[in-house]
């Protein structure tokens, strides 16, 4: 009895110390970096441009109301503020 327990413990041992140095294996093999790529790849500068950072801090928020379409004289198009009433009481209903 013993002994088959034995003999299931030292199997189990063996395929997970197999698994995990075949895992390891493949990871190293499989995961480099191409030629190519290590052409491409640069390193980040440490250093900020506060300069810019600070100008755009600065910026001006601009928000606009796209859901009037006016006509080229600034009037409202009759089609679009009878389609927005017809939304609005379509809303209202649900």
């Amino acid at each position: 009895m013993y002994k088959s327990l034995l003999y299931i413990a030292i199997l189990t041992a063996t395929v997970v110390a197999s698994w995990i140095g075949f895992s390891v294996y493949h990871g190293y093999t499989t995961s480099t970096i191409s030629s190519d790529e290590s052409i491409i790849i640069t390193p980040i500068s440490p250093s900020f441009d506060r300069e810019t950072i600070e100008k755009i801090k600065t910026k001006k928020v601009i928000r606009a109301d796209l859901s009037e379409q006016t006509t080229e004289t600034g009037e409202l198009n009759e089609a679009t503020v009878s389609a927005q009433q017809a939304t609005g009481s379509a809303q209202q209903q649900l």
